[in-house]
């Protein structure tokens, strides 16, 4: 179609073909490539995407099978129909296909599920491995027949080899004896098929034989020796048996391809289809391209766009909604079913005409100014346009006076909106730009220009008009500030408020972009900390839960040991009660007491705030007496208990000169009246079930030491129960507070035999190993 062949050329759509030219292995395949046109049809344009899009995926990930260039066996397949058997070249040809599509097939049985819009290429591909073979075996090369192809052929090649040999030897006689003297040149040559010496023409009659030709000055001749023309015609007789051998090798072969020749012909087709595919995403991982959205409705987003034909360390990258060259070229890439260089956000829109007016198109043959040539152009445009066509203009009416030119703009742009056609155009008229201020379907875009270095930056500012900088590039590149005065007072009052008014919304943007980068910087770095606020917050409760569970059950284990030990002393209690000891029981009745309540409250109070609670039923069994040393937890104070009150609910505690009363579950026993303690030596034997899973190791990190040492106590008592020997206490290194307490606990236990710190592997200085007796 006329509409979219001219913006081919001159969008240079033939540079891109020429790119993807070279990641292409079939010499076919490349005529396909200079036939691709853009494709009008929103579904197949979806399909051709999409194929190169897993084939991009495909290349990304696995390793390419090897791609063989196959040619078409179509006229040789017609000729063989005739009864014209298929030349050595043919033949090797279609053992090239069969073997690719082999290739192919392998491939896809390894990787079919990750196939899926290809699957069409691989899945029906014919596959014929005994002819594959039998050619390859038959045919080294394109020219190339292979001894093994008949056991005639290969005896016949014997024979020609020796038949050579004996040539050689008898023309080595000649150029080595008696008649070297005679020869122009001292070696030998073939004319006409014919063995010959080289002869001086005045020594013919020296060498009896045949002449099969004359130099051109007539000083040599060309001479076959008689003793020759029987080898060289045994020779010949030979070589004709090896041509009808090889006839009739490649007929033999021809006859086997034929039996295949819609499916030789279907292979081809789809080897060339997948070579086309899989040199689209070889070039698109090159330009590091994606498969955008494909749309039909006519807008364009593109994200982070390059242009494909410049370099891709020097080109920058843009956002636009639409317009600019390279959108054109890109939107023909994609209609073409190739993947361009965009973020994979962008959106792209296909149509069914691309109408471009670029360039100088000034013909001298036809007469026509550039103006004219350009006009005509747009006329063209005007004609043909609809709402399915991608318009672009560069500078729209120009070359003419400026005050009509910029109303004949205007005027085409508007005319050109009406036919709801997608248009981008490029223009320095002011009439245009105040156009496209005034009404909602036309938006101006500008590209940002640096006037510290001259250069511009080539960002494109959506919405934003771009202001002539003709008065600042000119002052810095040295022209009189006088002149540039001047030439403002030429300038209009309305083009000069619409100048300035544009430079200072380039002044306002610039600044808010610098605070809006700014603002940004803040917000990411907010967020980054909010969110290492909140994972530390999870780590936190995470922890905080293991350990408050961790803590539990060793809680619960601890009260279910005192418990148990307290109901086997308060049954001895009740034995030595029947034998009417008071004094004894007395003693043993507040020791038991003072150990419960001591090591429960102790408990009670690492977990008083959480919501299960540990049982201090126990409690009840606690009396202080006159004279006892107490601690009040509350205030972490120690005193002397002067008498209970309240039905001993309550304790008159004596702490310092001050005298307060203190409910009894505030209170700790540190050491009963010494005062009232009996002289009675009693000697107590108890019994504890002993537990097969008593483990040799206890950790007391987290607990203070005086809790330590309690729990450690009853681990000692219950490993003795247990007939143990050899315990770990874990207390870890810290502060070194609690290791100091294990440590000279242990070296006055009575139950332990020694005791050490760990060695490399068992924990060093954090863990004690302790024998026990």
């Amino acid at each position: 179609m006329e509409f979219y062949e001219k913006a081919l050329d001159v969008l240079e759509f033939n540079k891109i073909l020429n790119m993807l030219k070279k990641y292409i292995s079939c010499e076919d395949t490349k005529k396909m490539v200079f036939n691709l046109k853009p494709c009008f049809n929103y579904e197949k344009i979806e399909l051709m995407c999409s194929e190169t899009d897993e084939a991009f995926s495909i290349l990304l990930r696995f390793n390419l099978p090897e791609f063989l260039n196959v040619k078409n066996p179509t006229e040789s397949f017609k000729k063989a129909e005739y009864g014209v058997f298929m030349d050595c070249a043919s033949i090797y040809n279609i053992g090239l296909i069969l073997k690719q599509s082999n290739i192919f097939k392998r491939f896809y049985n390894k990787n079919k599920e990750d196939i899926k819009y290809l699957k069409k290429y691989f899945d029906c591909l014919f596959i014929e491995k005994e002819l594959e073979n039998l050619i390859f075996k038959s045919i080294l090369s394109e020219d190339e027949i292979a001894d093994d192809a008949s056991f005639n052929l290969r005896k016949i090649r014997s024979e020609i080899k020796k038949q050579n040999l004996k040539i050689k030897n008898i023309m080595e006689n000649f150029l080595k004896g008696d008649t070297k003297k005679y020869l122009q040149e001292n070696i030998s040559t073939i004319r006409h098929g014919r063995h010959v010496l080289a002869v001086k023409s005045e020594y013919l009659k020296e060498i009896p034989g045949i002449v099969h030709d004359v130099s051109s000055s007539g000083s040599t001749v060309f001479l076959e020796p008689s003793l020759a023309v029987f080898a060289d015609n045994e020779l010949k007789h030979l070589l004709k048996k090896e041509q009808d051998e090889i006839e009739r090798i490649l007929k033999y072969l021809t006859k086997k391809c034929l039996v295949y020749v819609k499916e030789i012909s279907i292979n081809y087709t789809k080897i060339i289809n997948l070579d086309l595919i899989f040199s689209k995403a070889k070039f698109a991982k090159d330009m590091d391209a994606v498969k955008p959205k494909i749309v039909e409705s006519g807008e364009i987003s593109l994200k982070k766009a390059r242009h494909p034909l410049i370099n891709p360390n020097l080109v920058v990258p843009i956002d636009i909604e639409f317009g600019g060259e390279f959108k054109n070229l890109i939107t023909i890439m994609v209609m073409c079913g190739m993947l361009v260089p965009v973020s994979s956000s962008s959106q792209i829109s296909i149509f069914k005409k691309i109408l471009v007016a670029i360039g100088d198109e000034q013909s001298i043959e036809n007469s026509l100014s550039t103006f004219s040539a350009h006009m005509q152009n747009i006329i063209f445009i005007l004609k043909v346009v609809d709402k399915n066509s991608l318009v672009l203009i560069d500078e729209i009416a120009s070359g003419t006076d400026p005050d009509q030119g910029g109303a004949l703009a205007v005027s085409v742009v508007e005319q050109i909106c009406l036919k709801k056609a997608t248009l981008a155009a490029t223009t320095h008229y002011t009439q245009l730009k105040t156009f496209a201020l005034k009404n909602e379907y036309v938006k101006n875009a500008s590209f940002e220009f640096d006037l510290n270095s001259l250069q511009p930056t080539y960002k494109i500012l959506m919405g934003i008009a771009g202001s002539s900088n003709a008065f600042e590039i000119s002052e810095k590149l040295g022209l009189s500030r006088y002149i540039i005065k001047r030439a403002k007072q030429f300038m209009s009052k309305k083009a000069v408020y619409l100048n300035n008014m544009l430079t200072k919304l380039e002044l306002y943007r610039n600044e808010f972009k610098k605070r809006f980068i700014l603002q940004k910087q803040k917000a990411l770095k907010l967020k980054q900390f909010e969110k290492n606020l909140q994972n530390e917050k999870e780590n936190l409760k995470k922890t905080t839960k293991f350990e408050i569970e961790k803590a539990k059950e060793k809680a619960n284990e601890i009260v279910e040991d005192i418990r148990f030990r307290a109901n086997e002393i308060l049954s001895e209690l009740k034995e030595i009660k029947n034998k009417k000891n008071s004094k004894i029981v007395s003693e043993l009745i507040t020791k038991t007491k003072s150990i419960v309540k001591k090591n429960i409250f102790g408990l009670y109070s690492r977990f008083e705030d959480n919501e299960e609670k540990v049982d201090v039923s126990l409690n009840s069994f606690y009396d202080f007496e006159v004279g006892d040393l107490v601690l009040i937890r509350d205030i972490e104070k120690k005193g002397r208990v002067l008498k209970c009150v309240d039905g001993n609910k309550k304790v008159l505690v004596k702490v310092g000169n001050i005298k307060t009363r203190v409910e009894i579950e505030k209170l700790e026993l540190i050491e009963k009246n010494k005062k009232q303690k009996p002289n009675v030596n009693v000697s107590r034997k108890f019994t504890t079930k002993q537990n097969k899973n008593i483990k040799t190791e206890i950790d007391l990190r987290g607990y203070d030491s005086q809790e330590a040492l309690f729990i450690l106590d009853m681990f000692i008592d219950q490993c003795i129960l247990n007939n143990l020997c050899i315990i770990t206490i874990i207390h870890g290194k810290g502060s070194g507070v609690l290791k100091n307490a294990v440590t000279k606990h242990l070296k006055s236990h009575p139950n332990i035999l020694s005791s050490r710190f760990g060695e490399y592997g068992e924990g060093e200085d954090g863990v004690t190993i302790a024998e026990l007796k």
